[in-house]
């Protein structure tokens, strides 16, 4: 099964990971499953950045090296 998670699950799977339901945990660990990057989200990341929101200070271009690193599917638009 195709994982895909909004921007804020995305932001906290990689800096923020006890945020993260348990449930989504074991599925998004389990291989069976694949975990996808949607590139709408990146976009979000850096309109947000742009807004100077607190909650939204990561390089967009880290957090998408960071995510296929660890095995992650990007999902072009």
């Amino acid at each position: 099964m195709q994982l895909s998670l909004d921007t804020h699950l995305l932001v906290w799977a990689m800096g923020e990971p006890e945020r993260l339901d348990p449930t989504l945990v074991r599925l998004l660990e389990d291989p069976i499953n694949t975990p996808v990057l949607s590139v709408t989200s990146l976009w979000e990341l850096v309109i947000k950045r742009g807004l100077d929101r607190p909650d939204f200070h990561l390089k967009p271009s880290l957090l998408r090296q960071a995510f296929l690193e660890v095995g992650w599917r990007e999902l072009p638009v």
